[in-house]
């Protein structure tokens, strides 16, 4: 496999990718613009930018990938010059069009090599591989429970325990199915895809950091650790914030899912959900949920002030 494959790191989201990010940016050769999206919704409304042999559909691929929101966010760091791009574009597909994006990102980085980070990327890791064969995927797993309580906080997302679960489950449970077609194709998966825990980056960041070198084909010092700023006791808070419902909640949901990372659990027996409490729950949450629709109004004015 080349030492030049491309990166996608890939989660539940609230789990560490951008610590990760951090880490590889700063001391690899790898460069990795902010989350993109935008991959598997071109993917599959393709056919309206073919043939790619037509420079015309090209240029108009490349406009529209680059007025995509997520990648209007890469204006910070980076200068999309379509027209310079489209020259860069080696292979007349949307393989060689990616392949043009990122690497002009990782050019204006001055590295050479590029990777992705989008974490609900861990439900279309099949599709990356198809289009990126020599692809490596790196994929972070943190405590669920600890990703609740982070997700609800944000600006998006679930917006209480019971969806936060079923998110959490659904993401983890989606990343092992294209994990089993990445285990039928790849002769050699080990070399392709590694999972990592956030909480074992925490305790021994030597020893985790130094596999994830390993595995990107990156030289590794471990002086890297003293220039890290890890807050090795950033995990299991749901320990302290979590009432006892909440965790008999999480538990019921995606107890499964915590058992099969070797995460702790402390109910046995739980009964099924009841209807109504789904019921509720789900509607807690379309309620607690509007507050995102302001967020997004204000995001959507914001980005239509820089045009």
């Amino acid at each position: 496999m080349s030492s030049l494959s491309p990166i996608f790191i890939v989660g539940t989201g609230r789990c560490g990718t951008s610590m990760l990010l951090k880490i590889i940016n700063n001391f690899t050769s790898i460069a990795i613009p902010p989350e993109s999206h935008f991959i598997p919704v071109f993917l599959k409304n393709l056919h309206k930018y073919e043939p790619l042999s037509n420079d015309e559909n090209i240029l108009r691929l490349l406009k529209d990938i680059k007025e995509f929101p997520y990648v209007r966010d890469w204006n910070k760091s980076f200068h999309f010059d379509i027209k310079k791009v489209a020259e860069q574009v080696k292979s007349r597909t949307f393989q060689g069009v990616l392949e043009a994006i990122y690497s002009e990102f990782a050019s204006q980085k001055g590295e050479k090599r590029w990777g992705d980070k989008t974490p609900p990327y861990i439900t279309c890791m099949s599709d990356l591989y198809s289009l990126f064969p020599t692809a490596k995927f790196l994929h972070i797993i943190r405590d669920g429970r600890d990703c609740a309580l982070s997700v609800i906080r944000c600006n998006w997302g679930p917006k209480n325990i019971y969806k936060s679960a079923l998110w959490w489950r659904e993401s983890l449970l989606k990343g092992q199915q294209e994990l089993e077609y990445l285990r039928k194709v790849v002769p050699n998966i080990e070399k392709v895809y590694l999972e990592v825990k956030y909480e074992d980056i925490l305790d021994n960041p030597g020893i985790e950091l130094k596999r994830i070198f390993d595995f990107l084909q990156e030289p590794f010092d471990v002086e890297i650790i003293d220039k890290l700023k890890i807050r090795q006791d950033n995990k299991f808070k749901w320990k302290k914030r979590l009432s006892e419902r909440e965790k008999q909640l999480f538990e019921q949901v995606a107890g499964d899912i915590l058992r099969y990372y070797g995460y702790e659990t402390n109910f046995e027996g739980l009964p099924r959900l009841s209807n109504f409490t789904k019921f509720y729950y789900s509607l807690d949450n379309r309620i607690k949920s509007l507050k995102n629709v302001y967020w997004d109004i204000k995001r959507a004015i914001y980005k239509t002030m820089q045009v």
